[in-house]
This record gives structure tokens, sequence and C-alpha cells, in this order.
């Protein structure tokens, strides 16, 4: 059972004209745990740490520039699903290195079609791009790629 402080009169006040103390002002009692090696333990609950806000990023500088594509592979658009006249698109998100090569292509939003899904980030991990700089010096980064499959009659 957790206990909480007793109320606490007003200075002023009757008997009748209690005052709760605020919740954060109660205590937290610790709660008698039984191990399964019969030791006795308490457990104890301490609130969370506020969140803090993050601190914001750096001033874009005029010789930021983001990642821009240099070179784009198609993919392979998968033959059942051709056959099928199936279409759909792809969102991925693409993680470059330094040198703007795709070290990783996550789907972010699938097609509903793991064979696009598959083909799409085959594709882009084959793509190209200019890396993007912070103070003129090429940065990893991060980069959203749409890639579309559509028959054309």
């Amino acid at each position: 059972m957790v206990e909480t402080e007793p109320a606490v009169m007003a200075p002023s006040s009757s008997a009748a004209e209690m005052i709760e103390p605020h919740p954060a002002q109660q205590a937290i009692a610790p709660l008698p745990l039984e191990t399964s090696l019969g030791l006795r333990r308490a457990l104890t609950w301490t609130p969370p740490a506020p969140i803090t806000q993050p601190e914001p990023e750096d001033e874009a500088q005029p010789d930021d520039t983001p990642p821009r594509v240099l070179e784009r592979v198609a993919p392979v658009y998968p033959a059942l699903a051709r056959r099928l006249a199936i279409e759909g698109s792809v969102t991925l998100q693409l993680v470059l290195d330094a040198e703007g090569v795709p070290q990783e292509a996550r789907v972010t939003q699938s097609s509903g079609r793991a064979d696009l899904d598959t083909a799409a980030r085959e594709a882009a991990l084959q793509w190209r791009f200019e890396p993007a700089r912070r103070g003129g010096q090429p940065v990893p980064s991060e980069v959203k790629v749409v890639i579309e499959f559509r028959l054309i009659d």
C-alpha cells in the first residue's frame, strides 16, 4: 500500500478545512518484493527526468549543400509484376557516405509488393550522388527518393 503525507492544516483555518498535499509532494513508499530466493527487496519508482528540447543545429552556411543525384540506375521491373500489370511506388531513405555512395536503403513506404520494394532498393544502392557539404567539406548524409513502377503501353 502506498502511503501519502497527511493533510496539512492551513495556518488560519478551522479543523474542518484541510489542504491535501500536491501530488508531486506525496511520498512514494517502497513496495516490498519477494524474490525467488526468498529475499525481500524494495521496489521504488523514480519519476522520469523532464524532457529537454534538442539544441538547434548550426546555422546553414552559404557553402552547405544537400546531396545531388549524379547517376540513376533504373530498377529492373519484376517479370511477374509486369505480366500481371502491377504498378506501384516505393519510398526509400538512402544513407550516403561522404563520397556520395549509398551505404543503406531503407523502405519507408512500401509499394505493397516485396518484389517491387526489392527491385527499388537494389537499383537505388547503385545510384551515385554528389555528396552533401557542410562548411565546404563532404559529409555523410541521408536523402529520400521515390521510385515509380509504371507500365507504358
